[in-house]
């Protein structure tokens, strides 16, 4: 997938499908745009050497969302 994704689409999703996760609504309001890697998901962050000590940043957890014309984000 090579588009782009609307962030303040992203962000009514995770209000209507995840309310109670305003961390999330929070992260995405500073996001400054992101890319779709091979696997379907998209990247709001570098994804080169995540998760090791030091890295830049940790993956703690993977949410779902789902809207009508792509399916499970």
């Amino acid at each position: 997938m090579n588009e782009l994704i609307d962030i303040e689409y992203l962000i009514r999703l995770v209000k209507q499908q995840e309310a109670e996760r305003q961390d999330i609504v929070s992260a995405l309001q500073n996001c400054k745009g992101g890319h779709w890697s091979e696997n379907g998901y998209y990247n709001v962050v570098d994804s080169k050497n995540p998760n090791p000590p030091n890295s830049d940043w940790q993956h703690e957890e993977c949410i779902v969302l789902e809207q009508h014309e792509k399916g499970v984000l």
